[in-house]
């Protein structure tokens, strides 16, 4: 009996999660963005691998000379960038579509940099994905699963339209503190790249 109840239980939790469009394509669009980030860099050309090689080597020789609020806005630029194009495309009723591809993008790099890193230093690069990389990655992931079922929701009721201006106004309330919230987690990503930069890039040593 009780082995029934968990099956109708796990059944009543997937009918949910299909009828939830912006939780169901949040989770598709992160995992298709990681799934490519993670294939991209073993099919990309010897020259693109070197280029990324060069970049990445460069990053990481430059840090000595930087200081930590020029170390800490380079990691938040572009979690700015991709925050701001959700919330653009999350407060329009063309912008559902678009929203997700820009989190598989997002999503993709994530795995795209573990791939190159085990690829070109192998358990060497591993180690620096799990000291340096992957703590604010995973946060990141959590932030984006989040970021973008709020954009999605909110883009598919506004694109539906609204009955009444109160609905409206508590919708936008409701998005706005949502866009919030992803924030303060993205910020949360920040700071821990930040910290786990300054402890522990200096172990690694990646010039040629």
């Amino acid at each position: 009996m009780k082995e029934k109840g968990n099956r109708l239980l796990l059944r009543l939790n997937v009918a949910e999660l299909l009828r939830d469009g912006g939780l169901l394509f949040s989770f598709l669009f992160v995992f298709i963005g990681l799934v490519i980030g993670a294939v991209a860099p073993l099919l990309s050309a010897d020259g693109t691998a070197g280029e990324i090689l060069s970049l990445f080597v460069s990053f990481n020789t430059q840090l000595a000379d930087k200081s930590k609020i020029e170390i800490f806005s380079g990691i938040a630029l572009s979690g700015l960038l991709y925050f701001g194009l959700m919330f653009l495309f999350g407060g329009n009723i063309f912008g559902k579509e678009l929203l997700l591809f820009v989190t598989a993008i997002k999503a993709s790099g994530i795995t795209a940099v573990i791939t190159f890193l085990y690829s070109q230093y192998a358990l060497k690069g591993l180690e620096y994905c799990l000291l340096v990389f992957m703590p604010g990655k995973i946060i990141l992931i959590f932030a984006m699963l989040f970021l973008t079922k709020s954009c999605y929701d909110f883009s598919k009721k506004l694109r539906k339209g609204f009955a009444q201006a109160e609905e409206n106004k508590t919708a936008v309330r409701l998005f706005s503190l949502k866009a919030v919230i992803s924030l303060l987690i993205l910020m949360l990503s920040w700071t821990a790249d930040f910290l786990c930069i300054l402890v522990f890039s200096g172990l690694f040593d990646f010039k040629q």
